[in-house]
């Protein structure tokens, strides 16, 4: 049943999967045009890229973590008015990312840039703190150093440092964020939707997934020595994960998925594949955006007390995103014209609209 608007900001997934959405289809629509011939190239890739990560992803892992990261770690959950703020902060952040930031002095596009970061990483910070005072746990120790790297990227982006930023975006915010969240809720996932499930969490991922991104954004000479190390450390917490019953059941098969192809990714990387946006899109389009689609859906279906089924829109966005990812690899490595990059700019924008229509009125909802 329907609730009244006020139920927006009652759990963080509510307004920011949406609006992930949102800033995905807008982004999507900028670049892909410029493709087809529309208008001129309206920002550099990089740009584009950074906005698309810091962005999308970015939104869709603050409103999964503004939901989940209190009942996890048994603390009062975000008010209205941090759901609010870190809202208007986030769509400030893009804006300062994007070319529309040289209209600010550089400081001020530098604070605007890691303000929602800062923030997330001060709120979570005061969780963490207080959970860890009783027990460890890798999830809830790494999710401030997440959005902490997430503000140090987006600064050191705005202020010149693009490819630092870049892989700081990339490494120690999305990919930090994203698996050490998975190693936490992919399990209990599974168990609440596969019969006889006896996955488990191998020790000390966290702090080894650190120390292997550490070793890929700072010795970026030898990239292969992170993405090796990320390559084992990745494998082996799937292991633990038990992707062959799990992957069985389509919304935890998507989220695995996503994860293989971050794994292509490090493999591409690690090759040397050229040009270098192939593995940036492996991690990014095929990676993080399946994992956007997988975790997104589940959420939303699951909280506004939905069948937690994959559905035939479900598949439709998942398979939107993978002809999208495989489009832009395919375009990169056989250096297709601007109508293929324009083609999978398209099949993502299905993947944005269809989860805005089918997806998106769920979010005021209530199980």
């Amino acid at each position: 049943m329907t609730q009244p608007m006020h139920v927006l900001f009652r759990e963080g997934y509510r307004l920011f999967f949406p609006w992930s959405a949102l800033v995905g289809l807008g982004l999507t629509v900028l670049w892909g045009g410029s493709f087809a011939g529309g208008w001129a190239m309206p920002m550099p890739p990089q740009t584009h890229g950074m906005a698309m990560l810091l962005g999308v992803w970015g939104a869709a892992i603050l409103g999964f973590l503004l939901t989940a990261y209190p009942r996890q770690n048994e603390a009062a959950p975000p008010g209205r008015a941090l759901i609010a703020g870190l809202l208007a902060l986030h769509g400030l952040s893009i804006l300062a990312i994007l070319p529309t930031g040289a209209l600010l002095p550089v400081a001020l596009r530098v604070v605007a840039a890691a303000a929602p970061w800062l923030v997330a990483a001060g709120w979570s910070a005061m969780i963490a703190r207080a959970s860890l005072a009783r027990r460890y746990d890798g999830t809830t120790a790494a999710v401030p150093i997440a959005f902490l790297g997430a503000a140090i990227a987006a600064g050191c982006f705005v202020a010149g440092a693009t490819d630092l930023g870049v892989r700081l975006a990339i490494h120690g915010f999305a990919v930090v964020a994203g698996l050490s969240v998975l190693d936490r809720v992919l399990p209990f996932f599974s168990s609440r939707l596969v019969p006889n499930y006896s996955g488990y969490r191998a020790a000390w991922f966290a702090p080894l997934l650190g120390v292997a991104v550490v070793v890929r954004v700072c010795v970026p000479a030898l990239p292969w020595l992170g993405d090796i190390a990320l390559i084992a450390l990745i494998l082996r917490q799937l292991w633990g994960w038990q992707p062959w019953p799990a992957a069985r059941e389509p919304m935890l098969g998507v989220i695995h998925l996503g994860v293989a192809w971050l794994i292509v990714g490090y493999v591409l990387d690690a090759a040397g594949a050229k040009p270098a946006s192939l593995a940036a899109h492996a991690w990014l389009l095929g990676g993080l955006g399946t994992l956007w689609a997988g975790v997104t859906m589940r959420v939303t279906r699951g909280h506004s007390g939905q069948p937690i089924h994959m559905g035939v829109d479900g598949a439709v966005i998942v398979a939107a995103v993978q002809l999208a990812a495989a489009t832009r690899l395919f375009a990169g490595a056989t250096a297709a014209g601007p109508g293929v990059y324009a083609v999978a700019s398209l099949f993502l924008a299905v993947a944005w609209l269809g989860w805005l229509v089918r997806l998106g009125p769920l979010v005021a909802r209530h199980a």
